[in-house]
This record gives C-alpha cells, sequence and structure tokens, in this order.
C-alpha cells in the first residue's frame, strides 16, 4: 500500500500521521547537523575561555537569582516533535498523560560581581540535569544567597568564569537548547 497523505479515504489524523512522518524524515539530519556544530561549538569555546580565565583576575561574587530551563522541549527531542502528545499514542490529538512528561531540568545560576568601579552579572548553568522541579528548586535554592569566587577578563571585564579550581561544583552545562536564556515578557503599565 503506498502512504499517499493526500488520499481523500484516509482519515484527517492519519494524514496529518503520515506528513508528521515526511517532516520528520526531511527536517531531522539537517537539524542534528545544526546542533552537532552548535554544541561543538559551545564545547571548543567553553574550553577556550576556561583556558584563558586561569589567568584572569579573580573576585568575589554574589549568587543573586536562578532559573530553570526545560530542555526537554527542543525540536530534537520527542516532546518537541509532539507538542506534549505522547509519540506512541494512535491519535495525536490524545493528551499525554502529567506521568508521561520527562523533564531535563537544568538550573543557571546568576551572580554579579564588581570590576572596574562597576557591578557586572554572569550565569553559570549547573552540569547537572534535574527530572523533578522539586529537585531543581532546591539545587536553585543552595546557590542563591552564597558568595562564590569569580574570574574576569581584565580586558573586558563583562566576561567572567566560574572555574572549579575556585569552587564550581563541575564544568558548566552546555545547554541543548540554542538560547540558554528564559524568555521574558517585559510589561509596560503606561
Amino acid at each position: 500500500m503506498v502512504l499517499d497523505p493526500f488520499n481523500y479515504e484516509r482519515s484527517t489524523e492519519d494524514r496529518l500521521e503520515v506528513l508528521l512522518g515526511l517532516a520528520r524524515i526531511v527536517f531531522i539530519p539537517p537539524a542534528a547537523v545544526v546542533y552537532l556544530v552548535v554544541h561543538l561549538a559551545r564545547r571548543i569555546r567553553r574550553w577556550y575561555l576556561a583556558a584563558r580565565a586561569k589567568n584572569w583576575t579573580a573576585t568575589d561574587a554574589w549568587v543573586s537569582g536562578s532559573y530553570q530551563l526545560d530542555e526537554s522541549q527542543g525540536l530534537l527531542s520527542l516532546q518537541g516533535w509532539t507538542n506534549g502528545y505522547e509519540a506512541g499514542d494512535i491519535y495525536y490529538g490524545e493528551k499525554q498523560d502529567e506521568a508521561d512528561y520527562r523533564a531535563r531540568l537544568a538550573v543557571a545560576i546568576e551572580y554579579t560581581y564588581h570590576a572596574d568601579g562597576e557591578v557586572r552579572s554572569g550565569t553559570y548553568l549547573l552540569p547537572y540535569m534535574f527530572k523533578e522541579g522539586d529537585t531543581a528548586s532546591k539545587a536553585e535554592k543552595a546557590w542563591v544567597g552564597r558568595r562564590i569566587v569569580v574570574r574576569y577578563n581584565p580586558t573586558r571585564p563583562e566576561q567572567s568564569f566560574f572555574l572549579e579550581q575556585d569552587g564550581a561544583p563541575g564544568k558548566p552545562r552546555i545547554p541543548r537548547l540554542l538560547s540558554y536564556r528564559p524568555h521574558v515578557t517585559e510589561l509596560s503599565l503606561k
């Protein structure tokens, strides 16, 4: 039997399933190549900055905040394709149970430090992932308010790095998502 997405004897759900399958075949290989290139570039950049940061100026910093990133929503993840639906379902229109959702939470801590007479800020992604929001929240709370030592680039004081030798729990995580900043909506009440 030929899978014709435009066969009018098929149901709408079946046609959508075939089209989604074709989109996966066409989209995933180039997206995987782009993802690999971005990931390798970030890994090389992290290695380069960590090596250079060992010679930068050390200063005290204070962890002022944190946030969580849900990395299970990327285009190369199963949940990114199914838009919140389980891929094994016969009909993509059925919502999955909350128990089926597999979170991949990354935690970022934000810190502030003084350099060149100005207050600067930086972000460090904890090196491990969390499957539950409660556990990720505990990790966030453990860091907020702490004093840490960071290194900043004397020629570019806005560039900083939290090294393992200065108390970082490991190498900073390389995010799976293209952006590792939370989505922020600005609101003005004028």
